[in-house]
């Protein structure tokens, strides 16, 4: 089984991107890898071999959006799976809606934010098409190709900002608003989070009917 991660480790990779973290985060941050290691066994959480690198690869890459995103500002993420962003979002004091169609990922959503006192989160269990609520910001991570996710959020006429990993073998962060180079170290893979403007709308489109946020 792997070993707790030494809490002054997560407050030095946070403080080195520039990430100021709540008071109990590291002990809560484990809490969470160890869950996702429990249930894990029974539920597909991750990928085969990532629970030995949760820390670095998964947690703080989902603790850099926080850089991207507005702290004082709703967020809603998009086929949340096993948590990332979602859960480590909330537990920087973002409020999070974590959209997850797999019951069974919904449900293990509902048991680490419920464990880890995390009120301000929100599950919907349902696919995002059929999710009928809005948000000023959105975040997503390894869901489907960026530029698929860009064309279904304007056909179903959210607007917003949408934050997201892209890898640097696919053309960096063209187009984005706001983007940001993950270091390695602290984390064990090269990428870059892209913030874009939703919808990018085609000539001729019809404007949201939704609610907007400026």
């Amino acid at each position: 089984m792997e070993h707790p991660v030494d809490g002054t480790r997560i407050e030095a990779d946070l403080a080195g991107l520039g990430i100021d973290s709540p008071g109990g985060f590291a002990e809560s941050a484990n809490r969470f890898m160890s869950m996702i290691r429990d249930r894990g066994r029974v539920i597909n959480l991750t990928g085969p071999g990532e629970t030995g690198r949760l820390w670095e690869r998964h947690l703080l890459e989902s603790a850099a959006f926080s850089l991207l995103l507005d702290r004082s500002r709703p967020v809603a993420d998009i086929g949340s799976g096993a948590g990332f962003p979602g859960i480590v979002l909330a537990l920087l004091g973002f409020e999070a809606t974590l959209i997850e169609p797999r019951r069974n990922r919904a449900l293990f959503l509902e048991y680490a934010s419920r464990e880890l006192g995390l009120p301000q989160v929100t599950v919907v269990r349902c696919r995002f098409e059929d999710w009928s609520g809005a948000s000023p910001q959105f975040t997503a991570r390894a869901l489907m190709p960026l530029d698929r996710l860009l064309v279904l959020m304007e056909k179903l006429g959210h607007s917003g900002t949408l934050t997201v990993r892209v890898s640097p073998d696919d053309g960096g962060a063209e187009g984005a608003i706001r983007s940001l180079v993950l270091p390695v170290p602290p984390l064990d893979r090269p990428g870059v989070l892209a913030q874009y403007r939703i919808p990018i709308r085609r000539p001729g489109a019809a404007a949201s009917t939704r609610k907007a946020f400026p």
